[in-house]
């Protein structure tokens, strides 16, 4: 086995780094494939179906990370997590391409419970992640989806290519705090050898 990091006596495996990266960048790749699919959508582009699997992909490979580290009981939960965010954004993304403020109102709700609940669970299954942080974190990814489809369907480019920017830092600081609570996780909870 060889060792990358050492930090008190616990050895981390370069396995073990390569798990922790692609869970920090698992959350700049969903955003950049967030963007396609809410243009797509926008665009009306024939390319929706095979952008939403990428973005189902990603999120399976994220499950997969999240499985091998806490288990596979916990893995259908964050997993249902996930893809209730892909599927309520895609409605709220429909809704507000509609004109339709109701459903607008309903799916942006339900995109925040979701995040609440994400939240929590997240918290409940790492002490090194608090739910506070999340809920912030979340709340803030959620906002800026928004305010994209709502730049494109007010025509204002700029103003979504701007807010894109916003959204991929947001997603390396989420991925910062993800990434190294998982790490502090593996490190302190025995779970890697000595």
């Amino acid at each position: 086995m060889k060792a990358i990091h050492t930090q008190q006596g616990v050895c981390v495996t370069e396995n073990i780094m390569n798990l922790i990266f692609l869970s920090r960048t698992s959350w700049r790749d969903l955003t950049v494939w967030l963007k396609f699919y809410i243009d797509s959508k926008h665009a009306e582009g024939e390319d929706q179906p095979f952008i939403h699997s990428k973005a189902n992909e990603l999120l399976i490979k994220n499950a997969n990370i999240f499985d091998s580290i806490f288990g596979s009981q916990s893995v259908e939960e964050f997993s249902t997590y996930s893809l209730h965010f892909l599927n309520y954004a895609g409605l709220l993304i429909d809704a507000q391409i509609a004109g339709d403020l109701s459903s607008v109102e309903a799916y942006l709700g339900k995109l925040y419970e979701n995040s609440e609940r994400t939240a929590s669970f997240l918290a409940s299954m790492n002490p090194y992640w608090d739910e506070d942080v999340w809920r912030e974190h979340l709340h803030q990814f959620n906002q800026k989806l928004v305010s994209q489809s709502e730049a494109i369907l007010q025509g204002e480019f700029g103003e979504n290519a701007e807010v894109f920017g916003k959204k991929l830092n947001l997603s390396t600081i989420i991925g910062d705090y993800y990434a190294q609570g998982l790490l502090e996780y593996l490190m302190y909870s025995s779970r890697i050898t000595v």
